[in-house]
């Protein structure tokens, strides 16, 4: 969690982790640090709309391929290849997955994994919205539901082959590598996230500036509106946004805010 400041305003930035372990509770006394310094918690969005049936209905339409097209229109053979062989691994069959956009396979096969791992814990974003909502916090959020919709299904969209391969690498070593992850950010670190975002850029460039840079630019406009703002914001985006050279954090120092890392010890 970090305090963003100039001119006498401020608004606290932090990076949340969208599911958890059990062992990962108690969060960082420094999210309630921030929490009861701010008057409105800002969430990427309305995150009581996400289970209603109307939010299900619109995902459900935009998630699956229309007529005859499939996942084989816009992945190669050699994509094609390596997810059969993923989905077959974990009991899947191409058969069955086949009319998923690349992004709704991708988190399911995620969940898959996730489960492994024990991770069926809400996470920070919304612990923090139940809590909003018992205190009748003003809550705000970077993005609409249709927006968010977008968000979910259009991952990867124009870069399937990109997009599917990075995450087929990565479910390989989620068991091993996320609870380091988890660990990481739970001191404060950003040491593991700037390393996996650099990997990304590399590797993957297009889909880089697709999921990172261009999500990120879309919330600087609003981040800055609440800094002239009276109201104290609590904003709470996932963990990979803050980081690297085109994370929020970086860009928001190289605008001229003051960046300053909050901690519980001091």
């Amino acid at each position: 969690v970090w305090k963003i400041s100039k001119h006498q305003q401020e608004l606290y930035l932090s990076g949340t982790i969208h599911l958890l372990r059990t062992q990962d509770l108690p969060l960082p006394a420094e999210f309630d640090m921030a929490y009861e310094a701010s008057t409105v918690a800002v969430f990427e969005t309305d995150i009581s709309q996400l289970q209603t049936p109307d939010f299900q209905q619109k995902l459900m339409a935009k998630a699956v391929f229309p007529g005859d097209s499939t996942l084989m229109d816009v992945l190669n053979e050699e994509t094609t290849e390596l997810l059969e062989k993923h989905c077959t691994k974990v009991g899947l069959s191409i058969e069955m997955v086949k009319k998923m956009r690349p992004s709704i396979l991708v988190l399911t096969l995620a969940t898959m994994e996730y489960a492994k791992l024990g991770m069926d814990t809400p996470g920070v974003d919304v612990q923090y919205y139940d809590m909003a909502t018992k205190d009748e916090k003003q809550t705000d959020f970077l993005e609409s539901v249709d927006e968010q919709i977008g968000v979910i299904t259009g991952m990867g969209k124009g870069n399937e082959d990109a997009f599917v391969r990075r995450s087929l690498d990565d479910l390989q070593n989620v068991v091993s590598e996320l609870p380091t992850m988890i660990d990481s950010w739970k001191i404060g670190s950003d040491k593991e996230m700037s390393e996996e975002l650099i990997e990304m850029e590399n590797d993957y460039p297009a889909l880089y500036r697709q999921l990172i840079v261009a999500r990120n630019d879309a919330w600087l406009p609003k981040i800055e509106a609440y800094m002239k703002t009276a109201p104290v914001e609590f904003v709470l985006v996932g963990n990979a946004h803050l980081h690297g050279k085109d994370g929020l954090l970086a860009v928001l120092q190289s605008r001229g805010y003051q960046i300053d890392q909050l901690s519980a010890t001091e």
